[in-house]
């Protein structure tokens, strides 16, 4: 992400993440994956089903994200461990 591009966008990035009491690190692999087209925080905005995720990851790479096998295992992972609703 360009310093230009993060200047203009850190509001999106970090008054949600303070709003919602969200002040913890958070997983680099999502910071890296996701925030390619649009703000990471998307994706710590609400739980979601598993089912639920599959369908948005699998969207995702239907427009283009770049995201090995491993590296989806992981993001799975810790959708499934911190952001899922079942």
């Amino acid at each position: 992400m360009t310093r230009a591009r993060l200047i203009r966008q850190w509001p999106l990035i970090v008054l949600p993440a303070l709003l919602l009491g969200c002040t913890g690190e958070k997983p680099r692999i999502i910071e890296e994956k996701c925030s390619t087209c649009h703000p990471s925080s998307f994706v710590y905005k609400e739980k979601r089903t598993m089912p639920e995720w599959d369908r948005i990851l699998f969207g995702m790479k239907a427009r283009g994200l770049k995201i090995t096998p491993g590296e989806e295992k992981q993001v799975r992972d810790i959708l499934s461990r911190d952001f899922s609703r079942e």
